[in-house]
């Protein structure tokens, strides 16, 4: 079976509202944290409607890695990816306005451990935080400032 995505209105948690969007498109600042999202994820581009293209499954040293190519930018921390879930969507359990195309799979996050085998990725399929996610394994980026 195929599995569409699925949002109930009635129990937003990430609104349209939290978010402004950027003159140029490509990024969207949260009012309540003040940070700076790249609305695409790595691999995608803006098209001027949406993000476009196919994102980058990296290990975690090649998303480390992407960080060579976007100077001011890093790796979000499990926290910070959390502050983007939209628990009343899943598949992907994301604003998809304000990220639209973001795959319904796991993202890298920057934890305490860095150095260490494993990490911490979040699924954006259903909102799950996958501690000891080895760093080896393959997981989508998207970068914060």
């Amino acid at each position: 079976p195929t599995l569409h995505a699925t949002c109930y209105p009635s129990i937003r948690s990430t609104p349209d509202t939290q978010f402004h969007l950027n003159p140029d498109a490509n990024l969207v600042t949260d009012t309540t944290t003040q940070r700076q999202w790249q609305r695409r994820t790595i691999g995608q581009h803006w098209n001027g409607t949406t993000c476009a293209g196919r994102p980058l499954r990296l290990t975690y040293a090649e998303a480390q890695a992407q960080l060579a190519d976007h100077p001011g930018w890093r790796l979000p921390t499990a926290a910070e990816l959390h502050s983007l879930i939209e628990r009343a969507c899943f598949y992907p359990a994301i604003n998809r306005t304000q990220f639209p195309a973001t795959p319904p799979a796991l993202f890298w996050s920057r934890s305490a451990g860095d150095g260490e085998a494993s990490q911490i990725a979040i699924d954006f399929h259903n909102a799950m935080e996958h501690p000891g996610y080895p760093q080896s394994q393959h997981a989508y980026l998207r970068l914060v400032r």
